[in-house]
């Protein structure tokens, strides 16, 4: 197990790297040579824990298990960002689509990762929770429960807006859409924030109320999804949505 540790300390390392890189001003595209040796390390730890690990003499079921899980969502994760995320990153030209696909595929990996390190450590100490190992982790959390409690109640104030179409139901939508602009979206990925700009654009510059009404109905689905999306984060696993927790 320790030897499992220690690969995961590495990948993060590695990915820690990255995250400093995408801070500064350096040549984003170099950062494909760091993301293939991410990935060559992590089928190797692959191999391990499907190779040897899990063929351990004497290892109990639970951590069987555990292992196991653990592999399955690294494989989910690693296809995700390396058949996705990275499919054409040196021929993409555009910077903001650069930092984007890098951007995510940290993210995703970086996400992997410290679940797995969580849950192993977690098969050894049940009282341990990803506080107590990752500094960000209590950070994390609460970003992704204000970006999943935040589009929701955009939903209520967009069928406000939609249904009442009375100029004070418009106002709280308003400000709303912009408290949620300049709050959390910044914890949203960078590939997120163009069409939430592009949505805000149409629904200031929309004269007639039907062409309104089309911009919100698209920005409802758009919210929907982004919804959807956050809650799917390893990060909430424990913690169940509770729309009559949203204030009004």
């Amino acid at each position: 197990m320790l030897a499992i540790f220690q690969s995961f300390a590495r990948l993060l390392f590695l990915l820690r790297f990255i995250e400093h890189a995408l801070k500064g001003d350096g040549k984003l595209k170099r950062l494909l040579a760091v993301f293939t040796l991410i990935n060559e390390e992590t089928r190797a730890l692959l191999d391990f824990i499907e190779g040897r690990a899990l063929r351990a003499e004497g290892l109990e079921k639970k951590g069987r298990d555990i292992l196991d899980g653990t592999a399955y969502a690294i494989r989910m994760e690693m296809r995700k960002a390396f058949e996705h995320e990275l499919v054409g990153f040196c021929s993409v030209r555009q910077p903001p689509q650069i930092f984007a696909k890098a951007e995510n595929a940290c993210g995703l990996l970086r996400d992997c990762y410290r679940q797995s390190v969580v849950a192993l450590a977690q098969s050894f100490d049940p009282s341990l929770d990803g506080e107590q190992l990752f500094d960000s982790f209590r950070t994390k959390l609460e970003q992704s429960l204000a970006l999943r409690r935040d589009p929701w109640s955009l939903i209520k104030l967009v069928h406000g807006a939609s249904s009442d179409g009375d100029a004070l139901a418009h106002e709280r939508f308003t400000e709303g859409l912009h408290a949620f602009y300049e709050g959390s979206l910044r914890h949203l990925m960078y590939k997120d924030w163009e069409p939430l700009e592009r949505f805000i654009e149409e629904i200031e510059s929309a004269r007639a109320p039907g062409e309104l009404s089309q911009t919100l109905h698209r920005f409802e689905a758009f919210l929907e999804t982004l919804f959807g999306q956050v809650n799917m984060r390893a990060v909430l696993d424990g913690y169940p949505f509770d729309p009559n927790s949203i204030e009004e």
